[in-house]
């Protein structure tokens, strides 16, 4: 079943230059741990609302950020909603996936990330980059 969508997810997520986008590599980390961990022989149709719990609590063990574990469920999600639109699974195992919630802030013990802070205000004050001495454009303040 992972080996099929996959194979969709590099025919679908492509580039403007027809390479394989980095979402398939997304694909590629989240389904890891199912097809070469615990889960890997577990046929997918007992794969179910607990599996996919003890899946999530792995990634936080793994150091995960709460939105790459929230991520990470949802592709599975997708995965077996993916098995199901291709009869490869009774819808009913894609349905009963959806009644685990993601990890809330501040619960289920995953790390938040660090966020995107502002840039301090002697970098832009001037409108110029205290390391190139020009006008910038970016965020950090810098166009080179």
């Amino acid at each position: 079943m992972c080996d099929r969508f996959l194979t969709d997810c590099e025919k679908v997520y492509r580039g403007d230059d027809g390479a394989v986008s980095r979402s398939v590599v997304n694909v590629k980390l989240a389904l890891r741990p199912l097809v070469l961990g615990r889960f890997g022989r577990l046929p997918a149709s007992e794969f179910g609302p607990r599996s996919l719990l003890q899946f999530r609590d792995e990634q936080v063990v793994a150091g995960l950020t709460r939105k790459t574990i929230n991520e990470r469920v949802r592709v599975v999600r997708r995965a077996f909603r993916f098995a199901a639109r291709e009869e490869l699974l009774p819808a009913a195992a894609w349905d009963s996936l959806r009644t685990v919630e993601g990890l809330r802030r501040g619960r289920g013990g995953a790390r938040e990330s660090e966020g995107v802070h502002p840039v301090p205000d002697d970098l832009t004050s001037s409108g110029r980059c205290r390391s190139c001495r020009r006008s910038c454009r970016r965020w950090c303040g810098c166009s080179c």
